[in-house]
């Protein structure tokens, strides 16, 4: 009986194990936020970076949706043209003219944005020639910079979080071999996921 449970525990363990491996850490965080202006305009601006907790994790598809403080930057900032973007490192790249990744992006509801990017190109046998690969922790690339214009005022608080609820699900990620990876996100501590330092212009 000993032994028996013995082995037991060892293949639980085993199992464990694997399931870990079987899983990478996809973790999100803002960073870069400041003020800037644009002609006489003014605009809140961050970007959005990624980080893994496993090499050859590479990006097939990935959504972004981010909440934010209507009573600064309105409502439904897509439709009323207050939110501009920039493709960072891990959405760059082309073949052919032929870009790594599409870009759809809209309105969620009145105070959710959303940004989706899809792989463009399937290479045989190999993503790494069209596809980028998320860092390895404890570097970080950029995924979209973003601009959303802002009233003319002194100080802000931006209130933009990661809209988790949604983000946990539809994210796919690719390995090497092209096989879909398990994954689970994690979103950095509530003053680097949230954004909420209170700016000013400086």
């Amino acid at each position: 009986m000993k032994n028996k449970n013995l082995l037991t525990a060892i293949l639980l363990l085993f199992i464990i194990n694997v399931m870990a491996e079987d899983t990478i850490y996809v973790s999100w965080r803002c960073s870069n936020q400041q003020f800037i202006t644009i002609d006489t305009s003014k605009y809140y601006q961050f970007d959005v970076e990624l980080s893994c907790s496993h090499t050859e994790t590479y990006i097939n598809v990935i959504q972004l949706y981010m909440d934010y403080n209507t009573t600064v930057f309105g409502t439904n900032i897509v439709a009323n043209d207050k939110l501009s973007y920039t493709k960072l490192p891990l959405l760059q790249g082309d073949i052919g003219g032929i870009d790594f990744y599409s870009t759809y992006y809209g309105d969620n509801t009145s105070n959710i944005f959303t940004f989706i990017a899809e792989a463009n190109i399937v290479c045989p046998f190999d993503p790494s020639f069209c596809m980028n690969e998320i860092p390895q922790n404890p570097a970080w690339s950029g995924l979209y910079r973003f601009q959303i214009k802002i009233p003319d005022i002194d100080s802000i608080n931006p209130g933009i979080h990661f809209y988790e609820e949604i983000m946990n699900l539809g994210q796919y990620f690719v390995n090497q071999n092209y096989a879909t990876i398990n994954y689970q996100n994690i979103f950095m501590n509530v003053i680097a996921a949230f954004c909420q330092v209170t700016l000013t212009f400086i």
